[in-house]
């Protein structure tokens, strides 16, 4: 068919569906879809290569598929089922369920050969699993078949209890404005971004057909595949546009995109051959316009084939368009009606859904009768969500006539979020019954806080626990409190929210905090308490299903005079309480007062309980999160040591009033570097010294260079003063090959100690493969030179790294040119015996380093320090390069000279840290995340610190394998990959456990981001007590941009709140926008005033927090409860009855309410508040 003819015939369908939405019964075929008949395989299924297996278990009856894998990277099989009977051009509600049988990693792709869904992280238990797809106009018999199976997975996955339904989108509607997911409207600017990673899948209101194939998240073209979009707003004229397109894999070829405003004739707008982003815009001509079309078709570049089997994928597709009014802002969503029962008596047209959110909705609805006799029909929709919450509403029972249409509305509470499935019925004589199955976002809870006294139809006014997330537009809560309550621990901090929602603009809202008495009479108030106004950040790009295109709450600003409400938005007031380390226990009561302009007034009781304990100032849950001192001198635009002084001292208070501790990898700016020095060496960094019998004197100088990637020289690092006759050079050498040239470079220096650049000298030498003599004079120097140091390189310089050699040294000298006074000589003897121990001690110079860190382990109470550490080499195993090996002045692992100094390095530092105390604080952290085939890299180094220094703690963010027990001994697996059994062996052998979070594991996972329920982090820090987990680690606190999603400037982390990936190489370009998630990495934020990072003046503010570094807080403190509650359970062991004892011990046990697996916990924050209150009260009575 025609390519053009497909998008005006799917366009028709579509204009139909943004207008009405009719279906009848939908249940497609799979064949045998529990998989229980079969001989020696189930009966419509086929098994590719490999190990395919059909078990003896299943969710839905007796029987399942399984795949296994063994995690090679050639590992790949899958099950593929007989043809399935799919319309084209329809949308269709795939359901199954699956779990991991055994092992965890690589991916599991599911779904139609033509639509694939890699599965996320699963569990050992059954989950289920829907993916909603679009078929093409045209689908080929061979494509029209379900797969599921695995690519590179360790262990075995399986799936059963497979349903598949054709489905109708159903769209948001707002007056005459129809928006589907990814659409949405603010002021007079319409934006689409195409929902790839949403439950919509490849469908989307604006897709007007495709002729590609989908693997979501992303359009996979070949060549000759296209893919078009027709953008249309109802009674709305578009008056510019402009298109942004993300390729995420290119291999050839080139991405030809059009415009158009009919679907028939096309203008080229340009042409995408590179992966990245691109911005184009839209040529005038086109305007204004009522719809506008996008295509995008693959073709071959000139001079170049394109690679048939996938040349280029889009991961992101986003229109921008003006409009010629401002219709009111609107944000779209998509829902699937599917008709599980139907007698074909009723065709019902679903005109709107409503909003389909918690709280009242009205669902409108036409019912056609198909018979030639009166139909009776008792519409009935009931709601009910994953939480066993139900709620139904019926309309009046009607009889419509033969060939009539009744148009119904129905009204319809939907009782909560998550999992929602809302069904209407028409009653036993329709024989009719539809169902919409979505997931709503935990941001839209509605069920809990409560109304304050001086609530009003003015201003209303509420409060909640700090553990949720208040949207922007949830309606108040229809209880009521006499006042906020809020309970802490001395020296704890703890919080709760106050909602305001006036009913117009409040004006220089302004707060005033009052003291509080106990019945003592003790006092509690400022500046112990405070009030932070909570910022809301834009999520246009949810992180996965828990999120929602909405404004979510994060940042806690400070709470300036003058601040502006709008009207008919929640803003809620951040209350924290502090209570200092001396405060009497008991209830303290009062009140604060909020005013504004137009004298409003409202009085806020508080009551805060100070329970009868204190934690202490350094907390035992151990921390490391990865902090970035450089981004903070941009941001802040930072000049001066003193301003740098001043706002890091601001940021470290920060976090050590959050008990977080940071962890630079990088430039230090908190911590001190260890300073040492090599006092019985020769001034020599690089090179290996080594026996030559073959050389004058039996020693040489070895230098070898054999890779492309990097250099290798020998430096004599004492700067040197310049003889004013010059420099005479002299030195005995031999080259590995014959004509090979090498050099030596002198670098020069100022009066100021400056090195000049692009003045250095450089001698090219070349050597015949024996050995020679070399010897020259040096007399002229770059203007202003006084200095200079003096190099060896055993290669020329080459851009490409192509010049790669081996040089051996010897009987070098560098003298007065004038007066012949020896400046350098070494004849490069090798040191042996007690010599090269004694040569290879390192001194240390502890008094300076132990001071500062002395200084911010008292000061600060962080908990956990990384300590660099020489010779190590370095590796990821997301890193684009092969791993560096380790060098420890100029000498490689296996050499005398390197194990010599690795060993006496290492011993060093280990026994003066066990002399402060500080073993189980330091931590060597040298590589990350490595892959299989990094670890026996990993393992050698590893093995070298235990030898050295076996009580160094050398952590590695890893899972226990079998292939590195024995190496590390602080073990940090990320959550979902931490196996506890596997766990208990490594801590039987005296090993420790922290565990990570990062961009992953995302739902169901407890997670990071912003755009998840609040409890989630606090959640996690329950988890790791559960597991006996020591620590925790997450990456990074302020990643605030991305040098490839904002190459040429730096990223507003309050109006852009996702965290992107940087560059990195061809994988991650410059211009590249390859999502993370919101939030990750981002626990503080830039001070507004230096929010784009380019401040007029020095930002001497410092950070704000975010609402989830505050969870992370609480869930350490929770920690901590836990913690001392079982440090008195022991002390008093023997002094109690056993029935108490036991009942003292169950508190120790997180309660399943919290959390009963790393997939189940709660959203509501209550259990966590019960159980902790629990824990204090009996912390009071057994401390007493």
């Amino acid at each position: 068919m025609d390519e053009n003819r497909c998008v005006l015939l799917t366009a028709a369908l579509f204009a139909l569906l943004t207008v009405a939405a009719t279906i009848h019964g939908q249940t497609t075929f799979v064949p045998n879809a529990s998989f229980e008949l079969g001989a020696d395989k189930p009966v419509g299924w086929d098994i590719d290569a490999g190990d395919s297996i059909w078990l003896r278990e299943g969710v839905d009856g007796q029987r399942a598929i399984a795949v296994k894998g063994d995690g090679n990277e050639l590992s790949r099989n899958f099950w593929l089922s007989d043809e399935i009977a799919f319309k084209p051009d329809t949308t269709y509600r795939l359901r199954f369920q699956a779990r991991h049988v055994e092992g965890m990693g690589g991916s599991l792709f599911t779904g139609a050969l033509f639509n694939n869904r890699d599965l996320p992280e699963m569990t050992a238990e059954w989950q289920r699993f829907t993916t909603y797809f679009q078929t093409p106009p045209d689908m080929p018999s061979e494509a029209a078949r379900l797969r599921f199976g695995q690519w590179n997975i360790k262990g075995m996955a399986a799936f059963d209890a497979v349903e598949l339904a054709q489905t109708v989108p159903v769209y948001s509607r707002r007056d005459t404005i129809t928006l589907g997911a990814g659409e949405r409207i603010e002021g007079d600017r319409y934006a689409f971004t195409a929902p790839f990673a949403d439950e919509s899948g490849n469908h989307a209101r604006p897709l007007a057909g495709f002729d590609c194939y989908f693997n979501k998240p992303r359009w996979v073209f070949a060549l000759g595949n296209w893919v078009a979009y027709r953008h249309h707003i109802e009674t709305v004229k578009q008056t510019s546009g402009s298109v942004e397109i993300y390729i995420g894999y290119y291999s050839g070829g080139e991405l030809e995109v059009e415009a158009g405003t009919d679907g028939e004739n096309w203008t080229s707008i340009g042409a995408l051959n590179a992966r990245g982003s691109s911005t184009v815009s839209l040529p005038d001509t086109l305007f204004p316009a009522d719809a506008v079309w996008i295509r995008m078709r693959a073709r071959a570049a000139s001079g170049q084939e394109a690679d048939v089997g996938g040349s280029m994928q889009v991961y992101g597709y986003t229109y921008h368009a003006a409009l010629d009014r401002a219709p009111g802002d609107f944000v779209g969503a998509t829902r699937f009606v599917a008709v599980p029962e139907s007698s074909e008596r009723a065709a019902v047209t679903f005109t709107d859904l409503g909003s389909c959110l918690p709280g009242g909705n009205t669902m409108h609805v036409s019912i056609r009768n198909m018979t030639d006799a009166p139909l009776a029909v008792a519409p009935r929709v009931t709601a009910e969500t994953g939480e066993e919450k139900r709620s139904e509403s019926a309309a009046p029972s009607a009889m419509i006539p033969p060939g009539t249409v009744k148009n119904v509305s129905l009204d319809y509470d939907i009782p909560g979020v998550g999992d929602v499935l809302v069904t209407l019925d028409l009653g036993k004589d329709a024989g009719y019954r539809a169902e919409a199955a979505f997931y709503l976002s935990p941001l839209f809870a509605h069920d809990y806080g409560a109304l304050l006294p001086d609530s009003s139809d003015d201003v209303t006014l509420w409060w909640a626990s700090s553990g949720w997330k208040v949207s922007r537009s949830r309606p108040a809560p229809n209880v009521t409190s006499p006042a906020v309550r809020i309970q802490a621990a001395r020296n704890e901090r703890e919080a709760a929210q106050v909602v305001l929602r006036p009913s117009k603009p409040l004006r220089n809202l302004q707060w005033t905090m009052r003291e509080l008495k106990n019945a003592a009479g003790d006092t509690l108030g400022p500046p112990g308490i405070e009030a932070l106004l909570v910022g809301y950040v834009p999520i246009t790009q949810p992180t996965d299903q828990l999120g929602a295109i909405a404004p979510w709450p994060d940042p806690l600003r400070p709470l300036h005079a003058g601040i502006t409400l709008n009207a008919e938005e929640n803003q809620p007031l951040w209350v924290r309480v502090y209570a200092p380390p001396n405060q009497p226990a008991g209830v303290y009561t009062g009140s604060f007062v909020l005013e504004a302009d137009d004298g409003w007034v409202a009085e806020v009781p508080l009551e805060v309980e100070v329970f009868d304990f204190a934690l202490p100032d350094r907390m035992t849950c151990q921390s490391a999160f990865g902090f970035e001192g450089s981004l903070v001198n941009r941001y802040h635009g930072l000049t001066t040591r003193e301003d740098r002084q001043l706002v890091f001292d601001k940021y470290l208070a920060m976090l050590s009033a959050h008990h977080i501790s940071p962890c630079e990898l990088g430039q230090k700016f908190f911590y001190p570097e260890i300073e040492y020095s090599w006092p019985n060496l020769t001034e020599w960094s690089g090179g290996r010294r080594i026996t030559d019998d073959t050389a004058p004197g039996g020693g040489a100088l070895m230098l070898v260079d054999d890779d492309p990637t990097g250099t290798e020289s020998a430096r004599y690092e004492q700067r040197l003063d310049i003889p004013a006759a010059g420099l005479r050079v002299a030195f005995r050498y031999k080259t590995e090959t014959p004509n090979h040239p090498f050099m030596f470079v002198l670098m020069h220096y100022d009066a100021e100690g400056n090195w000049i650049p692009m003045r250095n000298i450089a001698a090219t030498v070349e050597g015949d493969g024996t050995w020679q003599s070399f010897e020259t004079v040096i007399d002229q120097f770059p203007e202003n030179a006084v200095q200079f140091i003096f190099e060896l390189q055993p290669t020329l310089y080459a851009e490409d790294g192509s010049t790669l050699g081996t040089v051996w040294v010897n009987n070098l000298r560098v003298s007065d040119a004038g007066t012949g006074a020896t400046l350098i000589e070494d004849d490069f003897t090798p040191y042996t015996g007690e010599d090269l121990v004694k040569a290879f001690m390192p001194e240390f110079r502890w008094d300076e380093w132990d001071a500062k860190m002395e200084h911010i382990l008292n000061t600060y109470h962080f908990n956990s320090f990384v300590i660099r550490t020489p010779g190590l080499g370095w590796g990821a195993g997301w890193a684009q390069h092969d791993d560096v090996p380790g060098n420890l002045l100029g000498y490689g692992p296996g050499s005398p000279e390197y194990e010599a100094a690795f060993k006496n390095w290492y011993h060093e530092v280990q026994e003066h840290l066990r002399k402060k105390g500080w073993l189980e604080e330091a931590f060597v952290y040298w590589f990350d995340e490595p892959e299989p085939h990094q670890y026996e890299f990993v393992m050698k180094y590893n093995l070298l610190m235990k030898e050295a220094a076996p009580d160094l703690q050398r952590k590695l963010t890893e899972q226990v394998e079998p292939e590195l027990i024995g190496g590390p001994n602080l073990w940090c697996p990320i959550s979902f990959e931490y196996d506890h059994d596997r766990a208990e062996e490594r801590r039987a052998a005296g090993e420790r456990f922290w565990w990570y979070i990062c961009t992953g594991p995302k739902a169901p996972y407890a997670t990071l981001f912003i755009d998840h329920p609040g409890t989630e982090l606090r959640v996690w820090l329950w988890q790791t007590w559960q597991r006996n987990i020591e620590g925790v680690l997450i990456w990074a606190l302020n990643w605030w941009t991305s040098d490839a999603a904002y190459p040429d400037g730096l990223q507003n982390p309050y109006e852009d709140p996702m965290s992107w990936r940087h560059t990195l190489g061809e994988i991650v370009p410059r211009g590249a926008k390859q999502p993370w998630g919101n939030g990750d990495g981002r626990f503080l934020y830039p001070p507004l005033a230096a929010a784009d990072g380019n401040p007029d003046a020095p930002v001497l503010d410092g950070p704000v927090a975010s609402i989830r570094l505050n969870m992370l807080r609480d869930g350490i403190e929770d920690y901590e409860y836990l913690v001392i509650l079982k440090n008195l359970i022991d002390q008093h062991r023997n002094n109690m009855p056993a029935i108490e004892l036991a009942a003292y011990e169950a508190l120790l046990e997180v309660p399943e309410a919290i959390t009963s697996s790393l997939t189940e916990f709660t959203w509501d924050p209550a259990p966590i508040e019960a159980h902790r209150e629990a824990v204090a009260r009996a912390i009071e009575r057994l401390a007493n």
